[in-house]
């Protein structure tokens, strides 16, 4: 069998002095001379038949060649075979390669072939030629090669089948095998402190060509199928409700190899719903907690502290139905300065305090205090009963020998004694009285 449109025949023959050797293929007769071994050959291609006319050879047709030796006295022998010769130009099927991208630098490169009568399959793969007879494997319709330890690189791999007439088929991809062990470049996590119950979690990622990107929150992991957004180099992902906690978020990239890269970070994410609970106390308006008529003249600096708030926190004060405000300071202490006016004018007397802070996930917690006072603005009644003494002829002419003269009288009660003094008159006598203010 042969793809040659013309082609060489062969044969082997034994020719005795005398005789002669002579082969008929598709109407033209040849006059053969075999060499010593008795082989012998025809080209149709350059031949010149001796008689008849070489006919053309058409594929997939079978011919008989006839070989007949025939001696001086016109005895003859011929071969017994027939249609020796067949035209097959048809190639046999293609094979094919499986693209294979793999991180195993001895990998198993595979594909299908299938394979007629006579037909071989070799496999070229960076430069070593496979057969049944070095690795090869062919079971049913599939092949397989398994490589010997090969470096990173893009590889071609040629699958050929050759039949028995010499036609081949080679598959027709190229670069079928690719071994990377190379891990994708990491992509990061942006930790977030939130109390929102469904936040949005981000990251950075730069994907090569065939790589994905998986995230896995709170045991779910999320792709481009079912939640995860890729848009330049940032992804987000979506969460469901979430319940308060701490979480880790795994980004890893993986590539069509198969090699992965996670982000390094750990414990990203930290849902916070619950709200601070700062303390505010107010102190005494004023230091018996009593506002005078001074006090009440000016303004009065109202003071306090707090605790579970932060420097900058708002202190809201509200008197006499008007709202001041002041801040905490880095201790938790506040000082804000009121009208002693409206201290003077309020109906309850109370002060309603209020502080407020946001915590870092964005809770805010307010606390509360009220700080009562008195107000005293009126000065006590004062009031001179006598003076004593009074000597001499009269006790009542209030004209008296006496240089030291005691006064008395009355005032409110609950007055307290603030000041004493003496004068001297004339130095001839001295008065002593006191001075009485209301402190209640």
């Amino acid at each position: 069998t042969t793809n040659k449109t013309k082609p060489v025949i062969n044969g082997t023959a034994t020719v005795a002095a005398g005789e002669k050797l002579t082969v008929t293929v598709n109407g033209a007769t040849y006059t053969v001379v075999p060499d010593s071994n008795g082989n012998w050959s025809i080209d149709t291609a350059t031949a010149t038949p001796t008689s008849g006319t070489l006919g053309t050879f058409v594929d997939g047709t079978s011919y008989p060649v006839t070989a007949t030796v025939t001696d001086a006295a016109g005895n003859s022998a011929t071969d017994t075979s027939t249609n020796e010769l067949k035209i097959d130009t048809t190639p046999p099927a293609t094979p094919t390669v499986i693209s294979l991208v793999t991180k195993t630098n001895a990998p198993t490169v595979t594909g299908t072939v299938n394979l007629a009568a006579g037909d071989t399959l070799a496999v070229t793969i960076n430069g070593v030629t496979y057969t049944t007879a070095n690795g090869l494997t062919i079971t049913g319709n599939n092949w397989s090669v398994t490589l010997p330890t090969t470096a990173d690189g893009t590889y071609a791999v040629t699958a050929t089948v050759r039949d028995s007439a010499g036609n081949t088929a080679s598959d027709t991809t190229s670069n079928e095998l690719v071994i990377d062990t190379t891990a994708p470049a990491a992509p990061t996590v942006s930790p977030q402190l939130t109390n929102n119950t469904k936040p949005t979690v981000t990251g950075t990622v730069t994907l090569g060509a065939g790589e994905t990107l998986a995230v896995t929150i709170n045991g779910t992991t999320y792709t481009t199928a079912n939640g995860l957004s890729i848009s330049g180099g940032n992804w987000s992902v979506t969460l469901p409700t979430t319940a308060e906690g701490t979480y880790s978020v795994t980004a890893t990239v993986t590539d069509a190899a198969g090699n992965s890269t996670s982000d390094a970070t750990t414990g990203e994410l930290v849902i916070d719903t619950t709200a601070p609970a700062p303390t505010i106390a107010v102190n005494d308006v004023t230091l018996d907690n009593v506002l005078n008529a001074a006090e009440a003249g000016a303004n009065v600096t109202i003071t306090g502290t707090t605790t579970g708030t932060q420097n900058g926190d708002t202190v809201t004060l509200v008197i006499n139905g008007k709202t001041f405000t002041g801040t905490v300071n880095g201790l938790g202490n506040f000082s804000i300065s009121v009208p002693g006016s409206d201290l003077a004018a309020d109906s309850d007397t109370t002060i309603a305090a209020s502080v407020s802070t946001t915590d870092a996930a964005g809770n805010t917690g307010t606390g509360l205090d009220t700080q009562a006072y008195t107000v005293d603005a009126v000065a006590p009644n004062l009031s001179v009963t006598s003076v004593a003494d009074d000597t001499g002829a009269s006790a009542t002419d209030k004209i008296t020998q006496d240089n030291t003269l005691t006064i008395k009288g009355t005032t409110e009660p609950g007055a307290k004694r603030s000041e004493e003094h003496t004068s001297e008159l004339q130095s001839q006598f001295r008065i002593s009285y006191a001075v009485f203010c209301l402190k209640k």
